[in-house]
């Protein structure tokens, strides 16, 4: 707080900042005058009090208006480009439903009604999270500032497909990894593929584990030539999936940001595909994995190469970038490696992927299993002979 005298014993002022703004996180100062600065300062903090225990929102504001005045709040919040698109896509579908109705008036049986209709209209499990959370989190914020009393997500429930026995079976999670044969197979027939820079990039992905937004995003100073590693420290984000509007933000959480040791061969592969660039006259860029015109691959250039190549190959699993990082996974499981180490080496905090494939026997796992148990059931046979 900031006081001064303006006239010599007869007035002083005091101003300080007063509470954040709820909507646009901007304080605006509170000056009070007084015939004495103790009087001052007790009229600044009288009103600091006043304005925290006003309700600073029209009490008839609509769910749109204050979902997008959240947001606004929210924005400051220090979050990934992409979570930010999320939150405004769940907002956009909220407000189709309830966006004209008072906060006030919208009930668990309003709410509860948009969660079933998303679910009849086939709305993915995955997607639905999102919206939900992103709706508590704008109720929960209301409840906290007295202008609604009670949340009305809190009680309410997704609603789930109850899995079939043909789901079940179809549930196969090794589609979602190449068998060691099947990469054998991709990185031969990529070795004669078009384009050298994407045929890198997967050799990368498959070898690392990382992302392949992470490995877009590598720049010549994260390749630690000198001691085999790539430092993740970003990851790339495309808003509208323009070649050249993206922005480079932190991974996805803080496990994510690690060195990892690579193996020399890929080391001399991604030193290759540097000395490529300049040879063949590449636009000048820092970023390893670039384009002619020196603007990062996008992750569909390595999709579209994914499955030229397979159309190559005896390969008949659907292919996307992802699936080598999920290879990656399977072969250190497959190694006998446990899973909080393959967790730190691709740096998950937690993922339900990275734990069904850890957990899915892999056709080499598979056939040792099969082998010991035969010698331990041929044993216990020739036992019972004796």
């Amino acid at each position: 707080m900031y006081c001064r005298e303006l006239i010599k014993g007869k007035k002083w002022v005091c101003v300080a900042d007063g509470p954040r703004d709820p909507a646009t996180g901007r304080r605006k100062q509170i000056s009070r005058r007084g015939k004495s600065q103790k009087e001052a300062k007790a009229k600044v903090l009288a009103a600091i009090e006043e304005i925290d225990h006003n309700l600073i929102y029209d009490p008839n504001i609509t769910f749109k208006d204050f979902a997008y005045q959240w947001f606004e709040q929210y924005l400051l919040k220090g979050q990934k480009e992409s979570t930010y698109a999320i939150r405004e896509y769940c907002i956009e579908v909220l407000i189709k439903y309830i966006g004209s109705l008072k906060m006030k008036s919208v009930t668990l049986t309003h709410y509860q009604k948009i969660l079933n209709d998303l679910f009849k209209k086939e709305q993915s499990l995955n997607t639905m999270k999102m919206i939900h959370t992103t709706a508590r989190m704008i109720f929960r914020y209301a409840t906290e500032i007295n202008l609604i009393k009670s949340n009305p997500t809190l009680n309410a429930e997704i609603p789930k497909k109850q899995k079939t026995v043909e789901d079940i079976e179809n549930d196969n999670v090794s589609e979602k990894y190449l068998e060691t044969e099947e990469l054998w197979e991709l990185l031969n027939a990529a070795d004669k593929y078009y384009n050298y820079v994407n045929v890198i990039a997967i050799y990368t992905i498959a070898f690392s584990g990382m992302r392949p937004g992470e490995a877009i995003a590598l720049k010549e100073k994260d390749v630690l030539f000198e001691s085999n590693q790539l430092s993740i420290t970003k990851t790339i984000y495309r808003k509208k999936n323009l070649k050249k509007v993206f922005k480079l933000t932190p991974p996805k959480n803080t496990t994510s940001i690690r060195l990892i040791d690579m193996e020399e061969r890929i080391m001399n592969m991604i030193k290759n595909v540097l000395e490529y660039k300049e040879k063949h006259h590449f636009t000048k860029s820092d970023h390893v994995f670039s384009t002619p015109d020196g603007y990062p691959i996008k992750e569909e250039y390595l999709a579209k190469a994914l499955n030229e190549i397979r159309a190559t190959t005896p390969i008949k699993k659907k292919l996307y970038p992802y699936i080598l990082r999920h290879t990656h996974i399977s072969m250190l499981a497959e190694k006998g490696f446990s899973l909080p180490f393959i967790m730190k080496q691709v740096g998950h905090k937690n993922s339900d992927t990275t734990t069904q494939i850890y957990m899915h026997v892999t056709k080499g796992m598979r056939e040792q299993v099969q082998e010991k148990v035969g010698e331990l059931f041929n044993d216990l046979m020739d036992f019972k002979k004796k």
